[in-house]
């Protein structure tokens, strides 16, 4: 004989939760009174299977972010209430779609983190919690059924526990991976420097003529980028303005210099192998430098800046705008305080003309890698917290001369 156990499914609740952690208000819950037709979860993969010539090879980044999609009808008419179908429709797309975007729009407008507006997918019945992201949200109509208002929602899991508003990310531990990142490809980049200087060969002395003074420059940005990181007590915003952006365009134009070489060169298999090693620790950086020091985004409020219409100021309107009289665009384009490193107009056009091109179908001349590695260096210069080694020759060393 077989036992069937049976449950009661009129207490597990499918419902959203709209919870804004950041301003500290009650959560909004809205249950779904007529349970969902479809329940649809698909689990994905990071992953690309590439077809080859020889078979195949799959590049998997393991598992990927799983999706829900519920579809399903708001009923007709409450039972304990007059809520309508149409009602409950609206208020739903309201809490679930409209609101949220809102108040992660607020959340940035005002400086705050909008990760903090957590919309939760709260089912009891299928075992489900989660923190989401709305996909998207569908209504629908169909003349099978005219009294009948029918949704379809795609969410996105984001997150199992809600965030903390007290609880800050590590950036501690973020910029201490970010430094040692930065040292490892300075570690490499120094011993293909080492190398070069002291070996005597053909193409030593290509890569010294033609490569050897951008990879000088962007070796002593880097390095000293990485001291006032070591000393900068996880201030990072005050050194990401002007300093990274040059730094990460001069690691990718070496990065692009030395690929250019290597393809109009006929260099030696360990060569190729020492320059492509050199090459992967550039591109490393250029990314470090735009990516991982990637300077906060403010959404600033101009209204004081365009200040009152006329005679608005007295009557309850906007006031008068605070830079009346003061040169505008000095006192609110923000300055970089701890840039340290400039470049000229023609340095910087030759960053950008390396930058733009394309070194393993178009490779760039010889003469053209030579002046643009010259124009670089020629025209970067470096505050008094750097000191320059052997300027004239090769390598060049940074050091820290004085505290910030």
């Amino acid at each position: 004989m077989t036992n069937y156990s049976i449950f009661d499914q009129q207490s597990k609740n499918i419902s959203f939760i709209l919870h804004n952690v950041a301003d500290g208000s009650n959560p909004k819950e809205m249950i779904l009174k007529v349970r969902p037709e479809e329940f649809n979860q698909q689990d994905t993969s990071r992953l690309a299977v590439t077809q080859t010539f020889g078979g195949m090879f799959i590049d998997s980044f393991g598992v990927g972010l799983p999706t829900i999609k519920l579809a399903g009808h708001t009923g007709w008419r409450g039972k304990d209430d007059a809520t309508t179908g149409f009602q409950f429709m609206q208020d739903l797309k309201k809490l679930v779609y409209t609101d949220w975007h809102e108040q992660r729009a607020l959340m940035a407008a005002q400086g705050k983190d909008p990760a903090l507006v957590h919309l939760i997918y709260n089912d009891f019945l299928n075992d489900v919690a989660w923190v989401c992201a709305p996909n998207s949200f569908i209504a629908k109509k169909t003349t099978n059924a005219p009294l009948l208002y029918y949704y379809e929602i795609n969410i996105t899991f984001v997150d199992k526990y809600l965030r903390k508003k007290l609880i800050k990310p590590g950036l501690t531990g973020l910029l201490g991976d970010i430094i040692a990142s930065i040292k490892r490809a300075v570690t490499i980049v120094a011993g293909f420097m080492k190398l070069v200087k002291n070996t005597i060969s053909s193409w030593v002395n290509f890569v010294k003529d033609i490569v050897g003074g951008i990879m000088a420059v962007s070796y002593a940005i880097t390095q000293g980028v990485a001291d006032i990181l070591s000393g900068a007590n996880g201030v990072v915003n005050s050194i990401t303005g002007g300093l990274s952006d040059i730094a990460g365009g001069l690691a990718f134009a070496t990065s692009s210099l030395l690929t250019s070489a290597m393809a109009i060169n006929n260099f030696p298999q360990e060569v190729q192998a020492e320059i492509q090693g050199c090459v992967s620790a550039f591109n490393n950086l250029g990314c470090i430098f735009r990516n991982g020091l990637k300077q906060a985004q403010l959404l600033n409020n101009y209204d004081s800046l365009f200040g009152a219409s006329l005679c608005s100021s007295t009557t309850g309107g906007a006031p008068i705008s605070s830079y009346y009289g003061l040169n505008t665009f000095e006192n609110v384009l923000p300055k970089d305080q701890l840039s340290g490193v400039e470049m000229t107009t023609a340095a910087m056009d030759w960053m950008r003309l390396v930058n733009n091109s394309d070194p393993i179908l178009y490779p760039l001349k010889p003469s053209v890698i030579e002046n643009a590695s010259r124009g670089i260096w020629e025209g970067t210069s470096f505050a008094d917290y750097f000191v320059l080694e052997n300027k004239s020759g090769y390598p060049v060393q940074v050091k820290k001369k004085a505290a910030l």
